[in-house]
């Protein structure tokens, strides 16, 4: 999500455009943006495509919690 915001940003891409490029509602990639919705397989490989490899099915991961302090890892 935060991916797909930057990559649309560095690239000039406005939402409407990536949308109909991966075949989506403009709103469903605001969805995307916001976290709000996970993207399915196909969508995931449509973007994956469209931004050449540079926005991932990782990218919508959110991120992993870090260990409680004091607490052991194993």
């Amino acid at each position: 999500m935060e991916k797909l915001i930057e990559w649309l940003k560095a690239t000039n891409t406005r939402r409407n455009a990536f949308a109909r490029e991966i075949g989506v509602s403009p709103s469903y990639v605001t969805q995307l943006c916001a976290g709000t919705i996970w993207p399915g397989r196909d969508v995931i490989a449509r973007i994956r495509d469209a931004t050449g490899g540079e926005v991932t099915a990782n990218d919508f991961m959110p991120a992993a919690a870090a260990p409680a302090e004091g607490r052991a890892v194993a």
